[in-house]
């Protein structure tokens, strides 16, 4: 499967890899993407941490993907 998807976030960073092990099968690469809530940010950052990985944050904000930092609050 070229890509994982993460609608619910894994509750350990052991089941994080199960499901994310779906992807880049046989030397192939693969793509994950996880879908986070404020609260769980901080957890997808530390199992990327642990797994040595990194990631690319994309807010969802007005409708609209954003890359980088969330927008200040007025």
């Amino acid at each position: 499967m070229p890509y994982v998807i993460h609608y619910d976030l894994a509750k350990t960073e052991k089941e994080y890899v199960h499901r994310s092990g779906r992807t880049g099968r046989m030397g192939k690469k693969g793509t994950v993407i996880s879908f986070v809530n404020e609260r769980e940010t901080r957890t997808l950052k530390q199992y990327l941490k642990e797994m040595n990985q990194t990631g690319e944050l994309v807010r969802f904000y007005k409708g609209k993907l954003m890359s980088g930092a969330a927008p200040k609050k007025k």
